[in-house]
């Protein structure tokens, strides 16, 4: 079998670094990274490694997939995390995103969350994918 988890989030980032509405928060080159940096710029997405499970057949490969999205905003009010969302939605959902190996068969939005950290003086949100993928 493939590696079906390792193309995912790549994937994943750069469709949506490459979306217009998302760079209308995010900027051109979009602030999307794979891992939370000491230093970025507010707002930011972080597209988090996931888990993996084979849900496949003796002749088919799929895994099931959860990728999950952290975004970060300097708002209090949380109004720009709840537009990052949308628009994270807008363009994952259904995608049919470009793999190295193996095809989307389905990407949905599953989960999503927003609130405020006091402590880091930072709203916060998560949404979380179930991704299909079949080699």
């Amino acid at each position: 079998m493939s590696d079906l988890i390792s193309p995912l989030p790549e994937a994943m980032m750069l469709r949506l670094a490459a979306d217009t509405a998302v760079q209308a928060v995010l900027g051109n080159p979009a602030r999307i990274y794979d891992h939370r940096p000491a230093m970025a710029s507010f707002p930011y997405v972080v597209v988090a490694a996931g888990e993996g499970r084979d849900v496949g057949t003796k002749t088919l490969a799929v895994t099931s997939q959860l990728i999950t999205l952290q975004i970060y905003s300097r708002q209090r009010s949380g109004k720009e995390v709840r537009q990052l969302l949308a628009a994270l939605k807008a363009v994952l959902q259904d995608a049919a995103l470009t793999l190295s190996a193996g095809s989307v068969a389905r990407c949905q939005e599953e989960f999503v969350s927003v609130r405020y950290d006091a402590q880091a003086e930072a709203s916060t949100g998560m949404a979380r994918y179930r991704v299909i993928v079949s080699d």
